[in-house]
């Protein structure tokens, strides 16, 4: 993809903060890759406030050369400036925002590659980044993850659940929302099992979700906010969402490694 057309999508994604107004509220979750470009490319006149999901609310354009600060960076991992009264949080009430439904917007792969691209990418760069947190874990820093692990016990003991159902856990905590993705994505890097299992039960478990959240924000493309060309895929994208949030009460007590998890929490 060359720079010109990859400017022009991230131009185009900037449009959709127009849509923003005092009663939906201003502030805005930049995505990983693309999304986080447009930073820089904020339409004049829209007070946005924008929020990464790495814990920080109030990011502001990518800084001059020269004056990065390294602990200033967005969930891409690129440094970034931060604009007067910007705040910072852990990755789960980052998350709890998201979901909670207290920004206006969230701009994510669907956007900015459509539907079907979108679901590539950032299948892609999600499992990328829990492959690179698991190794990180067990060969790089093990000792700083166990120190990390402390204050959440559940999280620590998932070592033994693994031991009995492998990587069954896995899928259970992939598509069940029992432990935030960030810490879960560390934590098996302690565990017993093996590289090639998490990545497979990763990629396959978290799909679902991934195609969900892809194909509602590809659908405000696609359908150019025609709400007949819109309602088919985001109705498919909100059946998908709801049957992964009552997929925990059906599993309960029907599965063996959920209910063993569930007691070692």
């Amino acid at each position: 993809m060359s720079a010109s057309i990859r400017d022009v999508i991230v131009q185009r994604a900037a449009l959709e903060l127009l849509q923003l107004n005092d009663k939906t509220g201003y502030y805005v979750n930049l995505g990983i890759g693309l999304p986080t470009k447009i930073a820089d490319c904020v339409p004049p006149g829209v007070p946005v406030v924008l929020q990464s999901e790495n814990g920080m609310l109030g990011v502001g354009p990518y800084p001059v050369e020269g004056s990065e600060d390294p602990d200033l960076i967005n969930a891409g991992k690129e440094t970034v400036s931060e604009l007067p009264g910007t705040s910072y949080f852990n990755s789960a009430e980052s998350f709890a925002m998201i979901r909670g439904g207290h920004v206006a917007l969230t701009i994510l792969g669907g956007l900015v590659f459509g539907p079907v691209g979108g679901i590539v990418y950032s299948s892609i760069a999600s499992t990328a980044g829990a492959a690179l947190a698991f190794l990180i874990a067990r060969y790089a820093a093990r000792d700083v993850v166990e120190r990390w692990m402390a204050p959440h016990p559940a999280l620590g003991r998932m070592d033994r659940a693994v031991a009995r159902h492998g990587w069954r856990i896995v899928m259970i905590t992939r598509l069940v929302p029992i432990f935030p993705f960030n810490l879960q994505n560390y934590a098996y890097g302690l565990t017993s099992i093996t590289f090639r299992a998490y990545v497979v039960a990763s990629i396959v478990c978290m799909l679902p979700a991934t195609v969900a959240y892809t194909v509602a924000a590809g659908a405000i493309v696609t359908g150019a906010w025609d709400v007949r060309r819109m309602v088919l895929p985001l109705g498919a994208a909100g059946v998908l969402l709801v049957a992964l949030s009552l997929l925990p009460r059906w599993l309960r007590g029907r599965s063996a490694a959920l209910d063993d998890l569930l007691r070692t929490g």
